[in-house]
């Protein structure tokens, strides 16, 4: 069906499109799902923007709760795809909050892409929707009481680096980051230590200043060797050089 469907005209395509569509995307079977996923571009295409709002739209959020991951992960994919379509009211609208909490969902490689989401969405958002929901989500998840959450802010540093404005990252958010050097979990502890390490040649003075004191700290008070190797891994970067 999604094939064809670039070949038919919209008149003749959208009533059992439509019908057979929606009963796909409730199919028992994993992959015919995930299959649909894959190939909605074509069907949007083909049956509009309207009928796409009003009839596809909601089937893809009642899969955002699929039990099967890689359901889940499929939406997550087209995430921008979705905001190219539509545009920036409708998208904000419809499918901003439930790709927002796809940053927090159980399964790591969702949270990855949905991170990268942030980026790629920042073409059709606009770079303040970009920046303060950063903001946002860096705060949110440095205070999360689950590991892999507090874990994530870290992550999410790192994924759009390149991409936020450098006041921002330095006054906004290594500044939140580095607060999590006093986390009960060395695997976040020491992973503050490798942030600071590889985004030591755009910080600012203040933060190479605190970061070279909370590294000194850490490699030289902190329980956990590999705490202790990365904060000392990082000091000898040029940047954290007195």
């Amino acid at each position: 069906m999604c094939k064809i469907s670039e070949h038919i005209e919209t008149g003749m395509f959208v009533e059992k499109a439509l019908s057979g569509m929606c009963q796909l995307m409730k199919d028992t079977a994993t992959e015919v799902r995930v299959s649909v996923l894959n190939n909605i571009e074509i069907v949007t295409k083909a049956i509009g923007k309207d009928n796409t709002e009003s009839h596809i739209i909601p089937a893809l959020l009642e899969l955002t709760t699929d039990k099967q991951w890689r359901v889940r992960y499929g939406i997550a994919q087209f995430f921008p795809k979705l905001a190219q379509i539509f545009g920036k009211q409708l998208y904000l609208e419809k499918m901003e909050k439930i790709s927002l909490d796809f940053l927090a969902d159980n399964v790591f490689k969702i949270r990855e892409q949905s991170m990268q989401n942030l980026v790629d969405l920042k073409k059709t958002l606009g770079l303040d929707w970009f920046s303060r929901i950063c903001k946002e989500k860096v705060r949110e998840f440095t205070r999360s009481d689950k590991c892999a959450i507090r874990l994530e802010s870290i992550f999410l540093i790192r994924t759009i680096s390149k991409d936020i404005d450098l006041d921002i990252l330095n006054k906004d958010l290594i500044p939140v980051i580095i607060g999590l050097k006093d986390d009960s979990v060395p695997n976040i502890r020491f992973n503050v230590a490798k942030i600071l390490d590889e985004l030591g040649s755009v910080l600012s003075k203040e933060n190479i200043f605190i970061g070279r004191s909370t590294l000194t700290s850490l490699k030289e008070n902190d329980s956990d060797d590999d705490v202790k190797y990365f904060a000392d891994k990082a000091l000898k970067n040029p940047a954290f050089k007195a």
